[in-house]
This record gives structure tokens, sequence and C-alpha cells, in this order.
């Protein structure tokens, strides 16, 4: 489906002084070719629950009165080119429970008026736009999010102090956000919530703690940072294990296999890790990528990574690993 969103949504002649289609209550355009900019009137419709125009080719801003949609708990404007200012009219929709303006072309500040009266936000989704944080080190959000999606922005050099309070996110991305200080302590007390953590392309120093406190099965790239020390040793099974491209030292855990025995996908690349490859790499017997490349490994590769029967991506380039290639690779 094509065209201009106004058009598509004419309805003929109607009365100038009253809202087109005044009970509207769910609108749902994603995943179109719709184009032109968000119609005016849309944003009149005072029941309104669910405005859904995500992934179409919609541009312009988003109007100022937004604020009128006292009743929407869903708004999904993500995947277009909308530009310009966030109006903090957004902070007067009280109802809203998931809002989504993620991959646009939006710019300005957020403030904490953009959040004033969200109280029942659960998801919150930002991502990939130029938007920046000008929030208090102080500021309590009023809501308590499932999901927070900040992949793509500046949200200042320091970890968001505000996340603090998220007790309740089990989804959190600050991938490529321009942060460079450690991850303060209370953060380990909100992290073993989490089914998915995402901090990687950033700057981020510091040391993780052993055991590394995450949800079970969790997915976690903490990949293109500076951590260092030891490997961690993840406190629950995980499905997804990212630390490449760090200053992590020493050896590979030689528990490391028994610890997540589901894994699908570890990386430990281009670190200072010396000394052998563990045995009880294959107790992961449901891994599918094992990148162990740019180290400084030796000895031989163990014939238990034949326990792996669905690898399909072996990397152990540019180490000192000697002896021959296991008979056990071919399954």
């Amino acid at each position: 489906m094509s065209g201009e969103i106004a058009e598509f949504l004419k309805i003929g002649v109607c009365d100038k002084s009253q809202n087109p289609m005044p009970s509207l209550m769910y609108l749902w355009l994603s995943n179109n070719q719709l184009h032109g900019k968000l119609p005016e009137w849309i944003f009149q419709i005072e029941t309104l629950v669910d405005l859904e125009v995500s992934h179409n080719k919609l541009q312009g801003q988003i109007p100022l009165s937004m604020g009128r949609l006292t009743a929407l708990e869903t708004l999904g404007l993500g995947g277009n080119d909308l530009n310009g200012y966030v109006p903090s009219s957004l902070g007067q929709l009280s109802k809203l429970a998931v809002l989504d303006i993620s991959s646009n072309h939006l710019t300005g500040l957020i403030s904490e008026t953009h959040f004033r009266d969200l109280l029942n936000l659960k998801i919150l989704d930002m991502s990939s736009n130029s938007l920046v944080f000008n929030l208090s080190l102080k500021w309590v959000p009023p809501f308590r999010v499932t999901k927070l999606n900040m992949r793509s922005r500046n949200l200042g050099s320091q970890f968001p102090n505000w996340v603090k309070n998220q007790r309740e996110v089990m989804y959190l991305d600050l991938s490529n956000t321009s942060i460079f200080y450690t991850i303060p302590n209370w953060f380990w007390d909100i992290s073993t919530n989490l089914s998915l953590l995402n901090l990687s392309n950033n700057q981020i120093e510091g040391q993780l703690p052993n055991p590394f406190m995450i949800h079970a099965f969790a997915d976690v790239d903490l990949s293109f940072n500076l951590f260092e020390g030891l490997i961690p040793i993840p406190s629950s099974d995980l499905t997804m294990f990212d630390l490449s491209s760090n200053h992590f030292h020493g050896p590979i855990p030689s528990s490391i296999g028994e610890s997540a025995p589901s894994n699908i996908f570890l990386s430990l690349s281009n670190n200072r890790i010396t000394g052998p490859i563990p045995m009880s790499i294959g107790g992961m017997m449901y891994l599918q990528v094992l990148d162990l490349s740019r180290y400084n490994l030796t000895g031989n590769i163990p014939p238990s990574i034949g326990n792996c029967s669905y690898l399909k991506v072996i990397d152990m380039s540019s180490n000192k690993l000697s002896g021959g290639i296991p008979l056990s690779f071919i399954h």
C-alpha cells in the first residue's frame, strides 16, 4: 500500500467544524509505503487509543497538538523520515503504555517535561535519532518500563542515573550512546532481571563483576568497549555472550562451557586473552557461532568442540595454536 497518507485517509465531504472519524479508536497503518506529512486532524481524535503508522515513508514534524490524544495508549511512529523536535506535549499522554519514535531524523533536547505524566509507560523506544537528553541527575522517571531502547543517540558521557529505578526492565539497549565512564554499582541490582543487555559500541571502562549477574537465557552484548580484567563467568545460562573488542586479559575460564550450556553465540575475539582453549567449550552443545580470533591462545584445539553439533561458524584465526585439526570437526 502506498500513497499520500492524507489522501488515503480522506473520508469525503464532511462538516469541517467536526473532527473526521470522531469515534475512531484504532488506526493501524504500519509497514506500508505511505508518504507525506501526518495529518493534523489525526491528533484531534480524542477517542484514539492506538496509533500505529510505523515503517512507512512519512515526513515532516510531529504535530504540536499530539497532547490532545488523552486516550492514547500506543504511539508507533518508528521507521519513518520524521524530523524536527519532539513536542513537549508528549508528556501529557498519561495513559500511554507504548512510545516508539525510533529510526527517524528527530533532533533537539528531550527534557523531563516530555515524560511528566507518563505514569503507565512500559515500552520506550527513542533509538536511532539525533536526540539529546537534558535531564537532572536527580530526576526520577514517573514510569517503570519493561523495554528501554536508546540505541544510537547521545545520552551523555555517564551511565544514565535515571535508569536506577527501572527495576522492571527486561530489555535494555544503550548501545552506541557515547557512554565512556564505568558502570555504577547500582546497575547490578537490576541486571538479574535483564533478558537482553546491549551496551556495545561505547567506551565503557572498568571490570565486570564475577560472577556476571544476569537473567537466565539472556542475550548479552558488551562488545567494542574498554572493559578490562578477567573474563567473568555468567551467573545464569546465556544464549548470547559477546565480549569482543575489549581489554580483557588472562585465560578463558575453564568452566565457561559448563556455566552457559545453552549458549548459541560466543565471541571473545580481539582481547588480550592467553592460554589454552578450555575443554568445557564442548559443553555448549547448541553453539552456532564461536569466535576466539585475534588472541594469543596456545595449545591444541580441544576435540570436545565436536560435541557442538550445531556449529556454523568457527573463527580461531590469528592465534598461536598448535597440533592438528581435530577429526571431531567432521560431524
